[in-house]
């Protein structure tokens, strides 16, 4: 469709030991031990965001203050964003949070745009009735794990008994999403969102996440483990055509490649992994 999207990443990112910098992972990338657990949602494939570590060995500044690690999704035109998906939150050695903030510049700077949509989707239990149609069927089920109370979610939106936001884009709503995982990982407790831009086009979403304690209000970070996962993204470019395109994250050479459907629910065929 002819909208390119541009990945940008803060250099804080750590996974593991060794203080090696390291950018966004992707779930699903044979060898690398992380099989994504939303598979059944999200697909196969997704980027994996870690975070901020106090241990970073030999790297300078040795045991610098930790802060947020950072991704932006750059859109080359404005577009509307028919889904967005977040997910893997849960506590592991803490909280795993996650803020989201989407923008109308491409470089995610200026006055946040409202999400017209905001859905805890931690219930869910396949990706059948979603716009990107990458879900995979043979993927983990939770069965009674899948439930909503997995994922705290903004207290200044108001969540109806299927966790959809009623207020999101009300004079209420800040346009800041911050969530994070309630539920335990050893319990395959993930908490997932979903998001949407469909009245206000966006040139730029910014997801940031971090370890925390069981709050909204702290900025206390700390080092425990965490990661979180971005994608499918589905949107349409401004004005919008019949069909939309969908964010795909296939791999090649180790690197999540970009792909465009041309129509809606059609799946990726994944190429040649190397």
């Amino acid at each position: 469709m002819g909208v390119g999207v541009t990945v940008h990443y803060s250099q804080n990112m750590y996974d593991q030991t060794g203080g090696q910098r390291q950018g966004p992972d992707v779930y699903g990338k044979p060898g690398a031990g992380q099989p994504l657990p939303d598979s059944r949602v999200a697909g196969t494939y997704a980027l994996r965001v870690t975070r901020d570590i106090i241990d970073t060995g030999s790297v300078p500044p040795a045991n610098p203050p930790i802060t947020p690690a950072t991704v932006v999704l750059s859109f080359s035109e404005p577009v509307f964003v028919r889904e967005f998906l977040v997910g893997s939150l849960s506590i592991l050695d803490t909280w795993e949070h996650a803020v989201i903030r989407a923008f109308g510049s491409a470089d995610a700077t200026g006055p946040v745009i409202k999400a017209s949509s905001l859905w805890n989707a931690s219930a869910l239990t396949d990706g059948s009735s979603l716009a990107h149609g990458l879900w995979d069927a043979t993927g983990p089920n939770f069965g009674a794990a899948n439930k909503l109370s997995n994922l705290a979610v903004d207290p200044q939106l108001t969540l109806n008994p299927n966790g959809l936001a009623t207020n999101a884009g009300s004079p209420a709503d800040d346009g800041v999403y911050h969530l994070y995982g309630k539920g335990y990982q050893g319990a395959n407790e993930y908490g997932r969102a979903i998001l949407k831009w469909e009245t206000s086009p966006v040139q730029s979403i910014a997801i940031s996440g971090f370890s925390d304690g069981d709050s909204f209000n702290s900025t206390v970070y700390d080092s425990g483990r965490m990661s979180f996962y971005v994608g499918p993204v589905s949107f349409a470019p401004v004005p919008e055509p019949e069909a939309y395109a969908a964010i795909c994250a296939t791999v090649l050479g180790g690197f999540a490649v970009v792909r465009r459907l041309r129509q809606p629910k059609l799946p990726c065929a994944a190429p040649p992994i190397s």
